[in-house]
């Protein structure tokens, strides 16, 4: 079983550990109450939430793609979830995923197979 990430284990990650994570792995992110709260309210306004909301289960862990994540970013184009909160670590690892092209060209290759 893969490991599901807190908010507590991002913020002890430096960039590094954060490279490492973000490396061709889906990452399992238990979302804190707050950041939940912010994607239900922004829903499919944007690509980037209503992506983030499908990949979420009932216990709130949401399963993220850096590949499919980019994507989002660059088809919203943002590099970060509107209206979540800085201070959050989802929106820290979206931002540092970003908008790639190296990333989102792979993730629209894949969605087009």
């Amino acid at each position: 079983m893969a490991k599901i990430y807190t908010t507590g284990d991002l913020a002890s990650m430096d960039i590094e550990a954060f490279e490492t994570l973000t490396e061709n792995h889906i990452i399992q992110y238990q979302l804190t109450d707050d950041e939940s709260e912010a994607l239900d309210w922004l829903g499919d306004r944007y690509l980037i939430s209503k992506h983030l909301l499908s990949e979420r289960d009932h216990d709130g862990v949401v399963s993220i793609s850096p590949d499919l994540i980019s994507w989002c970013l660059h088809r919203d184009g943002v590099d970060r979830v509107p209206c979540l909160s800085e201070g959050t670590q989802l929106a820290r690892l979206v931002w540092y995923i970003g908008p790639r092209p190296e990333l989102w060209k792979r993730a629209n290759t894949t969605r087009n197979r």
